[in-house]
């Protein structure tokens, strides 16, 4: 897979006709041995899109760095520039979140509608501008190429049974709903192509780690969705039955972060420590223990635990009270509740 972004930039490698627009796309295609400029185009439904392969030497700038060793795809949108249609159901959290994501690089490139259910988020979660975007008028569905369930594991079925009238047969249908399964959707959609996802809120930043299963898509259509999922941050496709497990553990996961964030963040503050500072301070901590246990996979993590701990040093006081509490007990214990939970949501909602 080789991907790129484009910046609005003028046509300047000769094209006779056409738009360079910003967009981001993923694309499965043979890469040369020796990259050489030339065309490739791919169609999909009521758009052509044509791309050229650059060799290293205009590779323009803005191309990230780990793809101009080899040949690189640029989208360029012949005629109209694809307006891909995306409509969110449901206006809580997860939906804002989603939204968010996939305006960030300005999304030229696609329309995004939220029907929204209630009120109640609204001056919490949505800016006046964001307001616009959001619509009661289940009819945007007719028009819509994907549509996003994001309503609450209680609400889904009620939700399908109220929003299928109104969905057109191409229209992919994505589902973040936890616990509610592939099978309980083809149920109540039988002609749509489906995918069972689980982002998480950091979606609003690119930063999610996001599992998907695809069911009854297209090449095409596969591919536009991983484009899709892309921008909330790294993908994997992976069986269904992971998806669950996965909730808990990825799903929930910035919510036990942010716990123990504000854990540290309250001990800094009976230390004497400012709380704006230590907040900003832990959480590049975080982030440099996460890319440092990256960096060393192949390293375990109880070895890792032992070159911070000093003999007698703080660390080890600190472990100790850890210990007495059975902390990491309580811990994998709540992530098996969690777990637990998203399975029978999915059975509550059978």
């Amino acid at each position: 897979m080789i991907r790129a972004m484009t910046e609005p930039i003028e046509n300047r490698f000769g094209l006779a006709s056409g738009v360079w627009c910003k967009a981001t796309q993923m694309f499965s295609f043979p890469t040369p041995e020796h990259p050489d400029n030339g065309a490739v185009s791919r169609r999909y439904p009521g758009n052509e899109m044509k791309g050229i392969f650059l060799s290293t030497k205009v590779v323009p700038r803005h191309v990230p760095l780990a793809l101009r060793g080899g040949g690189t795809f640029v989208v360029w949108l012949k005629g109209d520039i694809m307006q891909t249609r995306i409509v969110l159901v449901g206006s809580g959290h997860l939906a804002h979140a989603l939204f968010l994501g996939w305006q960030r690089d300005g999304a030229v490139h696609r329309t995004i509608h939220v029907l929204a259910r209630s009120t109640r988020l609204f001056a919490e979660l949505w800016t006046p501008e964001e307001q616009t975007h959001i619509t009661f008028d289940p009819d945007i569905l007719q028009t819509a190429d994907i549509v996003v369930f994001t309503v609450k594991p209680k609400d889904m079925s009620d939700a399908l049974s109220a929003m299928s009238p109104y969905l057109n047969r191409q229209a992919l249908v994505l589902s973040p709903v936890a616990g509610y399964s592939l099978e309980q959707i083809r149920r109540r959609l039988p002609h749509q192509g489906l995918v069972r996802f689980m982002p998480n809120i950091c979606s609003a930043i690119g930063a999610s780690v996001t599992l998907f299963t695809p069911d009854g898509l297209t090449a095409a259509q596969k591919t536009m969705v991983e484009s899709l999922i892309a921008e909330l941050g790294p993908m994997l496709e992976v069986e269904e039955s992971l998806i669950n497990p996965m909730t808990a553990l990825l799903g929930s996961g910035p919510a036990y972060v942010y716990l123990f964030m504000e854990a540290v963040i309250q001990a800094g503050e009976q230390l004497g420590v400012d709380r704006e500072l230590t907040r900003l301070l832990v959480g590049r901590m975080i982030e440099g223990s996460a890319r440092l246990a990256e960096h060393e996979g192949a390293t375990p993590l109880s070895q890792l635990i032992r070159q911070v701990v000093s003999p007698g040093g703080t660390t080890e006081a600190m472990l100790n009270v850890l210990k007495k509490a059975e902390w990491g007990n309580t811990l994998t214990g709540a992530l098996l509740e969690a777990g637990e939970r998203a399975i029978e949501l999915g059975q509550y909602s059978a």
